[in-house]
């Protein structure tokens, strides 16, 4: 079992989450940053949902908090650090507001322990997203592909910043149908897509060269994309 402490290190703690995210989309999202080896969805309402995520390195969490306000299905997310929060206040909090059962109740101290134990004891490792996308698309030749991920903390946040996670894509989209409908938004450094699951449900990273035209990028959510409405 990892130690709580140094676990909470590399855990991250999300709020404000659309109550139509998924585990799917939460490992795809944060898959950006580095090795998934644990999600754990609090239990929640009908408005909002919240979760720890947890990483292999302290690194890779860090390199998550930057994502904090960036939306995520129409949604600013908040990234706080689990380091140093109270996780058996906030995980008894979120199950007593959902089942309207005491915060001493046998049931929500179960509940609690059972989130506790998962996040000392992670049950699945998910690679960083660099290394799951099928398909890249350099739109500008003079773009070197990138190997591997940025080292420093500011190339890092820069390249977070210029980067928006497309979801709901339908399964036959191109790259570069997904190119022409950011076009108005800027220039484009590259595409990455991949098709995940039984039902083809295809997600893409889409990089551009400013921040700029990433934000004008976040603002078409809702759009439609051949039949669907990307988010």
């Amino acid at each position: 079992m990892a130690d709580p402490q140094e676990a909470s290190k590399r855990t991250l703690y999300v709020t404000q989450i659309s109550p139509d995210v998924s585990e799917e989309n939460l490992k795809q999202f944060f898959g950006f940053c580095g090795t998934i080896v644990g999600i754990t969805i609090l239990p929640g309402n009908t408005d909002t949902k919240s979760c720890f995520v947890q990483f292999s390195k302290k690194g890779e969490a860090d390199t998550g908090l930057l994502l904090t306000d960036t939306p995520l299905l129409g949604r600013q997310i908040k990234v706080v650090s689990a380091a140093g929060l109270d996780l058996a206040s906030i995980t008894a909090g979120a199950i007593t507001a959902n089942t309207g059962a005491a915060a001493t109740s046998a049931h929500t101290l179960q509940q609690t322990a059972n989130v506790l134990a998962s996040i000392s004891q992670p049950s699945f490792v998910v690679k960083p997203i660099a290394q799951q996308l099928s398909t890249d698309l350099y739109i500008n030749s003079n773009v070197v592909p990138k190997q591997a991920p940025v080292q420093t903390a500011q190339s890092i946040a820069d390249e977070v910043a210029r980067t928006v996670y497309v979801g709901n894509l339908n399964p036959m989209v191109s790259a570069q149908e997904i190119m022409d409908f950011f076009a108005p938004c800027g220039n484009l450094t590259y595409v990455r897509m991949r098709t995940q699951g039984e039902q083809q449900d295809r997600f893409a990273f889409v990089e551009f060269e400013t921040q700029e035209a990433s934000a004008a990028a976040m603002r078409m959510s809702g759009g439609i994309l051949l039949d669907r409405s990307i988010r």
